[in-house]
């Protein structure tokens, strides 16, 4: 039984979904996340397209143009548009 869960975790990382090209994968806080960003949703990724802060708890409402609003309250890894970056922030990112 173990050797089939293992393996259908195997097939469902081939089918992984491929960020954007041209972005740098980010782990950030709520304050941190830009207009431009792409975060990954039920399997797919998606463009902040507008933002909302939630009072002071750090909380942020996430726009989206083609999927439903989401709340981010923890760190995620988000893919940043090189455009985006700063010199400053090159040294700790990783290219997609």
């Amino acid at each position: 039984m173990e050797k089939l869960m293992y393996e259908y975790r195997r097939a469902a990382d081939r089918y992984a979904p491929v960020p954007p090209p041209g972005t740098w994968a980010k782990d950030v806080a709520p304050r941190d996340v830009q207009v431009g960003d792409y975060i990954q949703i039920d399997g797919r990724y998606h463009g902040i397209a507008n933002m909302r802060a939630i009072g002071l708890s750090g909380r942020k409402i996430l726009f989206f143009k083609h999927h439903r609003l989401w709340v981010m309250s923890i760190r995620v890894t988000v893919h940043r548009p090189s455009t985006q970056l700063t010199p400053d922030s090159w040294d700790d990112q990783t290219l997609a």
